[in-house]
């Protein structure tokens, strides 16, 4: 099945049976696709906090 968008905007995101009507569908996690992933600072800051300190576990436990 093809779909054709025809308005002027940019599409952002597409999710496939959004109402969850297809029974046979065994996982609904990965029925949608995101242009692009928006992450708060927040999550950036402790992301890159957990890299650091595996880093340093890492580091201690040679």
């Amino acid at each position: 099945m093809r779909f054709v968008y025809t308005k002027n905007t940019k599409v952002v995101s597409a999710e496939v049976d959004p109402e969850h009507k297809m029974v046979l569908d065994a996982n609904y996690a990965n029925n949608s696709r995101v242009l692009e992933l928006k992450r708060p600072a927040v999550v950036k800051a402790a992301l890159g906090f957990m890299k650091w300190f595996q880093g340093l576990l890492s580091f201690v436990s040679l």
